[in-house]
């Protein structure tokens, strides 16, 4: 049985799903009514995934996106459909399956981390074919006609053979489960070459042939003129008027003869490429790129690069249906969905405080630059003394070491090796090769003296890792004051030698949004945000009184130790969690300290730094 997507997992493919489809310019969309995925020239409609949610139905989603992003680049077969003036739904059917067949292959071809994500898809959806088709048998009655797309499935499945190199157990049990007269079908048709024929289709122009070639072997009765008038339309791709068959959208008609879960799986997962409008991409360059990959690793074969949201775009659903959620399961909100303030513009106002008081200026937010100082100074020595350039002395190359030109004069020594012994090289301390990010929980329940030492902890940090360390690091406040979940952005990875002042008057501006805090959807964004660095160690770091208050649904403390489990079995990232004036931070935090006044503060971090510094060594 499949395995249930971790959240990390889930997080990951919706941002694959969403990079894909930006990258073709074509929309995505979710319906709860759709059974399979489809497109109509201008957007991707996906079906909806429900929990539970299993790496099997990941697999198929992610073969969906690759397939229907797939017809996009091969525009004709648009163009031919929207020619065709009243067509038979059983010649679009035929045309669909053959068109899945050469699409897929030319795909296949040109990228390697395609090919298996389609190899994967077709084995997951074969298998749950093979399932329908046992619970559900066809009937025994049932006619040529009505089994023919099976058996062209079968064909395409043939064809798979001899171009997809992904293992595929489910295949035979496909075959094993096609009712007999299908299975004489597709003897007859194999014999008859069309395999061979599915195989020398190079565009659309070529299955388009191959699917009128089907039609008239497999419904002789029908009128060969009509199906000849057919063929020469749909070369034409001159565009034809609206008919009552494919509908006011133009949507193909359904393959007839299977039930829904059969036309899911049987070669035919488009289920309707359906006509639509003018191309918008040109077809992409042939050549490999990247590794074999699949959804587990979010990175496409030729689209690895991250598109951030642009300005004035509307933040979608991610798909997956909550309606079923039950207590204890844990969920966390669409990424996009998260808001994010830029606190260091000039168009956030400083605030002024409340009630005439210091409370909210930068003033209550500055840290303390002689505990800064002392804390980088810690810091310096501790690393000075644990990487310091060491010599090693008795090496058979390097620098000629003076002393040890004595040993040319005396007797050989272990066969004349320690003789040779003469020169001296250095160890050269290594510097790390790390990205840190620092989340500071804002929340109403940080009010007082917490928020002080949280903003005053968060600044000696950035202070240690951004002028001593000289790493990048990033600096983040998290709320829900004004949506689900604030993300208050303090310091970029980007910004260098950044003041105490501009973080304390940056903490001042997001403390507007101070209400209850989202813990779980905030380190998934922190967790996101590292996890697209090149830095080969990844360090997030979590300052908070570790009681969640707000969460997206369900419970918080159940998604926020979720988050956190997640997280440190993935081991992409190095999660710490600092409790401020609160053990609670210990229940979600595996690595965690605590510190309970102003005077613990550097005791505390330099513990969580020491304790990283030698994870990281190992």
């Amino acid at each position: 049985m499949s395995k249930d997507v971790s959240i990390l997992d889930l997080d990951r493919i919706t941002q694959v799903l969403h990079r894909r489809c930006e990258s073709m310019d074509v929309g995505l969309t979710w319906s709860k009514q759709a059974t399979t995925a489809m497109t109509d020239g201008r957007n991707i409609i996906l079906p909806v995934v429900k929990q539970p949610i299993t790496k099997d139905a990941m697999d198929k989603l992610y073969g969906f996106v690759i397939h229907e992003c797939g017809h996009h680049t091969r525009p004709d077969a648009f163009k031919i459909l929207k020619a065709l003036s009243d067509p038979p739904p059983e010649l679009c059917a035929l045309f669909n399956i053959c068109e899945d067949d050469g699409m897929e292959r030319e795909v296949a071809d040109a990228h390697i981390g395609d090919a298996v994500g389609l190899g994967t898809m077709n084995t997951v959806v074969l298998g749950e074919v093979a399932d329908a088709w046992k619970e559900k048998p066809i009937p025994e009655d049932a006619t040529e006609q009505q089994v023919a797309p099976m058996s062209v499935c079968g064909l395409g499945q043939l064809s798979r053979l001899e171009w997809d190199g992904v293992p595929n157990q489910n295949r035979t049990r496909f075959f094993e489960n096609l009712p007999p007269i299908a299975q004489k079908l597709l003897n007859d048709l194999h014999s008859e070459g069309y395999v061979d024929k599915m195989l020398a289709t190079k565009d659309p122009h070529d299955t388009w042939d191959l699917a009128v070639d089907l039609y008239k072997r497999l419904f002789p009765e029908r009128d060969e003129d009509e199906a000849e008038q057919q063929r020469s339309d749909g070369h034409s791709m001159q565009p034809a008027p609206p008919s009552e068959s494919s509908g006011e959208d133009g949507q193909v008609g359904e393959v007839s003869g299977m039930d829904d879960e059969s036309e899911d799986g049987a070669g035919s997962q488009s289920k309707g490429t359906v006509e639509g409008e003018e191309d918008k991409t040109s077809a992409k360059a042939k050549k490999q790129q990247g590794t074999v990959i699949s959804w587990k690793d979010a990175v496409l074969s030729e689209h690895n690069e991250w598109k951030p949201k642009k300005d004035g775009d509307v933040a979608g659903s991610i798909g997956i249906d909550w309606t079923d959620y039950k207590a204890g399961s844990v969920v966390l909100m669409p990424q996009k969905l998260v808001n994010v303030i830029d606190c260091r513009g000039h168009d956030q106002q400083v605030q002024t405080g409340r009630h005439g008081d210091n409370e909210g200026t930068p003033e209550s937010f500055m840290p303390d630059n002689t505990g800064s100082r002392a804390f980088g100074n810690q810091i310096r020595r501790y690393l000075q003394s644990q990487r310091r350039t060491k010599v090693r002395r008795e090496r058979y190359h390097g620098n000629l070491d003076k002393s040890s030109i004595v040993r040319l004069g005396m007797p050989p020594i272990d066969g004349g090796d320690w003789n040779k012994k003469l020169f001296y090289d250095m160890v050269q301390r290594k510097e790390l090769n790390t990205a840190i990010h620092v989340l500071t929980d804002w929340s109403g329940s940080m009010q007082g003296t917490k928020m002080v030492h949280a903003a005053d902890a968060s600044g000696r940090l950035v202070y240690v890792f951004d002028r001593v360390l000289r790493v990048p690091v990033q600096l983040a406040a998290f709320t829900n004051g004004r949506t689900r979940c604030d993300i208050g952005l303090i310091k970029g990875f980007k910004d260098r030698s950044i003041s105490p002042r501009q973080i304390a008057e940056n903490f001042s501006k997001f403390y507007k949004y101070s209400s209850a805090n989202n813990d779980a959807d905030s380190v998934m964004w922190a967790y996101n945000q590292l996890i697209r660095r090149k830095e080969e160690r990844k360090i997030l770091i979590v300052l908070s009184d570790g009681a969640p208050a707000g969460a997206y649904g369900g419970s918080g403390s159940s998604n926020l130790k979720h988050v956190c489990r997640s997280i440190e079995r993935d081991s992409k990232v190095e999660l710490y969690g600092v409790g401020i004036e609160s053990n609670a931070v210990e229940t979600y935090y595996s690595n965690a300290k605590v510190l309970h006044d102003s005077d613990e503060i550097n005791k505390t971090l330099f513990e969580i730094i020491r304790e990283g510094a030698y994870r990281g060594t190992r």
